[in-house]
């Protein structure tokens, strides 16, 4: 210890400058470490500082990825075809939908441009199209067609919009097609259906126009006109109508028509309520009111003609009936005043032709002595001529009965079948004389008995087979059947003759009234058969009509009611 104390003393005995020199480079040392250790304080922050960025920029990327990764999900569970492609158009990416709308997997879609499943428009769309996108960068909506990869065709909603980079140039397209084919149906479907209800609509309005008008028209005309539902209710009535029952539409409007209007036939046997609308209803066609129908009201009786017809919808289906009737007062008492006229007329007639006959017949006989040939020629066609008008007076006689009620016979329970045999075999020679067949088909036995004035029916069809062989042709066929129906007997008789003219088929019934045809193929007749059948058959409340053609023949519909108790006949 005492050897290293001396050194210590000699030191600091040493020169004053070298020990100042000393310290200046001590100082100068120590700046520099200060500087250096400042220098390291420093980088380390930094380093600090960058790991600290270091580790926020991860945390961002991580939350990006995350926000990417639920992007791609949701791209994926789109129901829209997404693609993603490079500028040139080349697919990078495609979403499950992109495969459920192609027909392609991803693996074929990746690498191959949309031509894949497009190509189906024209050259210049196309062009229009990669113009708008790629060189205007705009984006591009419209709708185009496809092929999926099965070569079925889809109509498609395309959206395409353009990605840039920070200079402004194209990073990639994203394109977003949904199929809308089904949709355009739809739509197509909901056109034509507006537009098939807008005609549907315009047809309303013409029908409504029509029948406001056909309403118009129904309540200014002259004639009474109602209708009624199924139910026969009553549903409209004009004014006429309303002046003729004596009661307003107001008041009758859905009662009963019966309960309201009450129509009476005066027939040979008396007076019935004719029930026109439930007859028209059970029996499905136009039924017109007998002769001598009568409206009656509680303060008068007002004669009437007309007819009731069915309603029917587009379906054909009936929907109700209209009545159209006509007051024939006036007309009704000219054919009173006529008929007294024929009857006096007919009576003043029938006494000379009576006697002309019988002198006629016993000249003809020689019974006045022998004529000389030109004499009896003469004779006999005055005969001949005597015999026509004979015939016109008897036949102008039965019309003045039917009309005056008078010439009433008696009803008895008859054998249709056996009457249409006699008539047949009565009329068999002159079918033979003309060379027209007759026959008789359907039952002739074990039908009911049906209550009838036997000698007008007998006359009745006896007019009708004469009519159909007279105006039939030579080789022709007259065929009468019989046959049982819904609580009548219905006799048919048809022929292949000169048939009835469609313009003269509503008047065919009317007194002295005779078809045009019939005229040529018959000069002799009065016009007065067909108007006497009708009646005779309407006094035991049968029914007849006819359909016919010209010159393919006609065919006349007798409808005989059944009486209740339904006796057979043996």
């Amino acid at each position: 210890m005492s050897d290293t104390l001396p050194k210590s003393t000699a030191s600091s005995s040493t020169d004053p400058k070298i020990s100042l020199r000393s310290e200046s480079i001590l100082e100068t040392d120590l700046k520099d470490l200060r500087e250096r250790n400042q220098y390291l304080e420093n980088t380390r922050r930094a380093i600090f500082n960058v790991l600290e960025d270091v580790a926020d920029s991860e945390k961002e990327l991580g939350a990006k990825t995350v926000e990417l990764e639920k992007f791609r999900q949701a791209v994926d569970a789109s129901f829209d075809h997404v693609v993603i492609t490079d500028p040139d158009g080349r697919v990078f990416y495609a979403n499950h939908a992109a495969e459920l709308m192609t027909g392609y997997s991803k693996e074929e879609i990746i690498g191959q441009t949309p031509a894949l499943w497009g190509g189906q428009m024209s050259h210049e769309f196309y062009e229009t199209f990669w113009r708008t996108i790629k060189i205007e960068k705009n984006g591009y909506a419209g709708e185009l067609t496809n092929r999926r990869k099965d070569g079925t065709k889809y109509l498609s909603s395309l959206r395409v919009a353009p990605i840039f980079d920070e200079e402004g140039e194209i990073k990639f397209f994203v394109g977003i097609e949904r199929d809308i084919t089904e949709e355009r149906k739809s739509q197509l479907k909901i056109v034509r259906h507006a537009a098939e209800l807008e005609k549907a609509n315009v047809h309303i309005e013409e029908q409504k126009n029509r029948a406001e008008s056909i309403l118009r028209f129904l309540k200014s005309i002259g004639e009474g006109v109602f209708a009624t539902d199924n139910a026969e209710r009553v549903i409209f009535m004009n004014e006429a109508s309303e002046l003729m029952v004596g009661q307003s539409f107001a008041s009758c409007q859905n009662q009963p028509y019966d309960k309201i209007v009450s129509f009476v036939h005066k027939g040979h046997d008396g007076s019935e309520l004719f029930d026109i609308v439930g007859l028209t209803l059970r029996e499905r066609r136009t039924i017109s009111f007998p002769q001598n129908t009568f409206l009656v009201r509680e303060d008068k009786e007002i004669p009437i003609s007309g007819t009731c017809s069915l309603i029917r919808d587009e379906e054909q289906k009936s929907i109700g009936t209209i009545t159209v009737f006509q007051d024939i007062t006036k007309k009704h008492e000219l054919d009173q005043m006529k008929d007294s006229f024929l009857s006096v007329a007919a009576h003043q007639l029938r006494t000379p032709l009576g006697s002309m006959r019988w002198n006629m017949e016993l000249l003809l006989g020689g019974d006045l002595g022998r004529l000389p040939k030109a004499a009896k020629d003469a004779v006999a066609q005055i005969y001949e001529n005597s015999q026509r008008m004979i015939v016109l007076v008897n036949d102008l006689l039965n019309v003045s009965r039917i009309n005056q009620h008078k010439g009433k016979e008696e009803f008895r329970l008859v054998d249709l079948g056996g009457m249409l045999d006699d008539v047949i075999r009565g009329m068999h020679p002159e079918g033979k004389r003309r060379g027209v067949d007759l026959k008789f088909e359907g039952m002739r036995h074990a039908l009911p008995l049906v209550l009838v004035p036997p000698k007008h029916f007998y006359e009745a069809f006896q007019n009708l087979v004469s009519n159909a062989i007279k105006y039939n042709h030579e080789g022709g066929t007259v065929r009468v059947r019989l046959s049982e129906e819904k609580g009548a007997l219905e006799v048919q008789i048809s022929d292949t003759g000169i048939g009835i003219p469609k313009d003269d088929q509503t008047k065919i019934f009317s007194k002295f009234f005779r078809a045009a045809n019939a005229v040529l193929k018959e000069t002799e007749g009065s016009g007065l058969g067909l108007s006497v059948v009708k009646s005779y058959l309407e006094e035991a409340g049968a029914t007849v009509r006819f359909e016919s053609k010209e010159a393919h023949g006609t065919t006349f519909f007798v409808r005989v009611p059944l009486p209740k108790d339904r006796p057979k006949t043996k």
